[in-house]
């Protein structure tokens, strides 16, 4: 019974799009949901065992957006474009920047 509350629980919020980022997280849910206390120790044992989901750290990662590399190659880009604009060429530029917001 405990076990298949973590589980729903942890599906939840998962599903939900929210990532699991410690054992609380999953607690308070299960209190809100089921009003039901459940400790540590068997969410981790459902989350590793049952569920094989694992935690992972993660890095920092510096922002290249603005690197001498980037600003060369937007430049040399812009510049192809406008080559391209000059042979009468249509352009048809396509935003994907929304595409990791939605939720498929």
């Amino acid at each position: 019974m405990r076990i298949e509350v973590v589980k729903e629980a942890t599906n939840e919020l998962l599903d939900n799009g929210s990532a699991v980022a410690s054992c609380k997280q999953v607690q308070e849910k299960v209190v809100d949901d089921y009003d039901m206390r459940v400790g540590s120790k068997l969410i981790n044992y459902v989350m590793r065992k049952e569920m094989n989901l694992v935690y992972r750290m993660t890095k920092k990662v510096a922002p290249r957006a603005n690197s001498e590399r980037c600003l060369v190659l937007r430049q040399q880009y812009a510049l192809s474009l406008l080559a391209q604009l000059e042979l009468g060429k249509r352009i048809i530029n396509v935003d994907e920047t929304w595409l990791n917001e939605t939720n498929f």
